[in-house]
């Protein structure tokens, strides 16, 4: 059952690495036709919001390298030599 759970876990967060990857893409793309607002643009160049993007990015990053090594861990078992390093489990554990 936890190996189906985190399993969902980086399926969703795969997803939505996509889905907003994708979304970003076309966007940027579309900035020829279809420019921003002076307001959004006052927005998406301020250093809050990109202040913002690297958290967002780097909240994504720490909680998919835990759920995959979460993944390995669990997949030999409660006895797995990989839960037994605690150099590892330490830093990956605690991203």
């Amino acid at each position: 059952m936890m190996m189906a759970g985190i399993s969902w876990q980086v399926a969703a967060l795969t997803i939505f690495a996509a889905t907003a990857g994708v979304y970003v893409w076309r966007r940027w793309k579309a900035l020829a036709q279809y420019p921003l607002s002076s307001e959004a643009a006052a927005a998406v160049g301020s250093i809050k919001f990109r202040l913002f993007v690297v958290g967002v990015a780097t909240a994504w990053f720490t909680i998919y390298i835990r759920c995959v090594y979460r993944i390995i861990e669990m997949a030999g078992g409660w006895g797995n030599s990989i839960m037994k390093d605690e150099p590892s489990f330490i830093a990956l554990e605690g991203a």
